[in-house]
């Protein structure tokens, strides 16, 4: 079988890739990016999806939800790539994050991505909660070898 080389952001709905036949498509790999306000959540999506970075800080106050398509050894991998907003704690169960709109999906997420200012000690303690919530509610809890949590660091603004 031929999977064709793609590996362009789709928005929005999703689109036909071509793989032949009418089988069912697999699911797309879901990613999760959190941290608190302000510290370059949607630079690096924007930056990942586009090649493109703004200077202008957005603010996001609903998530976002990315499609996009990335090639592997050779095959081609849907990617769900979720931008939310700062959030108060982690959702603990199915409800509360059915509850909250700005949560939905967020604990079906195959990797989380944490990311942090280095020069806000406070945005640092958000992220090291965060991943502390996660694990302790992670349905894999304590067999973890099934998540994946990335933290990373961005340069503050006013380093430069």
């Amino acid at each position: 079988m031929h999977w064709p080389a793609v590996c362009e952001s789709r928005e929005g709905g999703t689109a036909h890739r071509g793989r032949g036949g009418n089988r069912a498509m697999p699911p797309p790999f879901r990613i999760a990016v959190l941290g608190a306000p302000g510290v370059g959540k949607t630079a690096i999506v924007q930056r990942f999806l586009h090649d493109d970075y703004s200077e202008v800080a957005l603010s996001s106050k609903t998530r976002r939800v990315h499609l996009s398509a990335a090639v592997l050894n050779g095959h081609v991998h849907d990617l769900q790539i979720t931008d939310y907003p700062a959030i108060s704690s982690f959702p603990g169960s199915t409800l509360q994050e059915w509850s909250d709109v700005c949560c939905r999906g967020i604990r079906s997420a195959h990797v989380y991505v944490l990311v942090y200012d280095i020069c806000c000690f406070d945005s640092f303690e958000y992220v090291k909660t965060m991943r502390q919530q996660i694990i302790e509610t992670s349905p894999s809890f304590p067999f973890l070898q099934c998540l994946m949590v990335a933290v990373i660091a961005l340069k503050s603004e006013a380093l430069v």
